[in-house]
């Protein structure tokens, strides 16, 4: 009997370290950045106050219905301080329109097993309205909380429960301006930021590997852009609290530098034969082009301001590949791998000025259009123009 107990008593502790190595093997999967863990001491930090202070509130006042309380005060904070004012605005409209239906219903249909039908009439309505306006559908707390209906009188239990929601969604705003605070603007920014350091990163591999490099990993930094990029324009939808226009403008030209970033992968995959990295004068070009940009986008990304200077250096630069590209040579794949390789370089340039421009508080130009000077051969041998080509003969 003692061996058994012993067998078990065993058999329990190792099960118990498999599920805590199981635990910690997740948690280490997951490589939180320092940007995420912060989000998430945040968030918690802002829901636990909110919590305890709804739940101080309603028993200091004598409130019933602390339940339905505590819910609307965790269920308005949001993000940012502008996400959790509109969500506060909406479900509370959600909860007017939801305590009226849910009111109606229990006052025609008898509480007891009428409830069952008071719950579908309710629900029913709610969740039309809410096709309508997806942002009421939180009136169902409100709905489901009253249609609950009680033994006592209909329109006490309905405004009890209306007061606690109101209460709860009150304070959770009011949690959500005082404890840590986030506003979109700068959760924006900051997302925008990790999204241009991921394209500093695409772009050095993917000019090194048109040099003849090696070809490295990509795919870890396109998920990161793609990440941060799709979290910043989020982000940027939530500002209310100031004007969104330029930081919508700002992760345009950060979507236009990345595509233009990509159109050097074409490229890479064409020199398998080492038609440009067996020009070392290109080759030393090329890599300049590269060092120059990547400083300039993780100069953005810092919100340093970049002066006329660095970007005329830039473009000095890709006049030095550009004239590499000039060279005797009649091969005909090697013509249009130039001026592909050309197109995607000056892409950038024009993205990073772009960028530039909207990183800049004083500049109130048009921003700059290289489309001319592109159409016009300014990056293209004249004597080899790739639209001059005949197929058939390769001329």
């Amino acid at each position: 009997m003692a061996e058994n107990s012993e067998q078990d008593s065993e058999a329990q502790k190792s099960l118990w370290i498999r599920i805590r190595d199981s635990l910690l093997s997740h948690l280490r999967s997951l490589r939180l950045t320092k940007e995420q863990a912060l989000h998430a001491g945040r968030t918690g930090l802002q829901a636990a106050v909110a919590v305890a202070a709804t739940f101080v509130a309603m028993r200091a006042l004598g409130m019933p219905e602390k339940f339905v309380g505590l819910i609307s005060a965790i269920f308005v904070l949001q993000p940012s301080v502008g996400n959790t004012l509109v969500t506060a605005i909406d479900r509370l409209l959600a909860t007017i329109v939801g305590s009226v239906v849910g009111a109606l219903c229990i006052s025609l249909i008898p509480y007891g097993y009428g409830t069952a039908v008071s719950l579908a009439v309710t629900m029913f309505a709610i969740n039309a309205i809410a096709g309508i306006r997806p942002d009421w559908q939180y009136g169902v707390v409100a709905g489901l909380a009253i249609a609950l209906g009680g033994d006592g009188n209909t329109m006490e239990t309905a405004l009890d429960r209306f007061w606690a929601i109101a209460l709860g969604g009150s304070i959770g705003v009011a949690v959500s301006l005082i404890v840590w605070p986030d506003t979109g603007n700068k959760r924006t920014r900051r997302k925008l930021s990790t999204a241009l350091m991921a394209c500093s990163e695409l772009l050095d591999t993917m000019i090194a590997a048109v040099a003849g490099g090696k070809a490295e990993e990509v795919d870890h930094a396109m998920q990161n852009y793609s990440s941060a990029i799709g979290e910043a324009r989020a982000a940027a939808e939530g500002v209310v609290l100031a004007d969104s226009k330029p930081l919508e403008n700002r992760i345009d030209q950060t979507e236009k530098l990345y595509t233009s970033i990509l159109m050097l992968k074409r490229v890479t995959e064409a020199n398998d034969s080492q038609a440009i990295a067996d020009q070392p004068a290109m080759r030393e070009a090329i890599d300049g082009f590269r060092c120059c940009a990547g400083d300039l986008v993780e100069q953005l990304a810092r919100e340093e301001t970049l002066t006329d200077d660095a970007l005329d250096t830039l473009k000095d630069d890709l006049e030095k590949v550009r004239a590499c590209a000039m060279n005797d040579s009649e091969e005909r794949f090697e013509v249009l791998l130039d001026n592909a390789l050309m197109f995607g370089l000056g892409e950038i340039v024009l993205s990073i000025e772009n960028l530039k421009n909207a990183y800049d508080r004083n500049y109130r130009g048009s921003i700059i259009d290289w489309s001319a000077d592109l159409a016009s051969g300014r990056f293209r041998r004249p004597d080899l123009d790739p639209s001059k080509l005949n197929p058939l003969n390769g001329r």
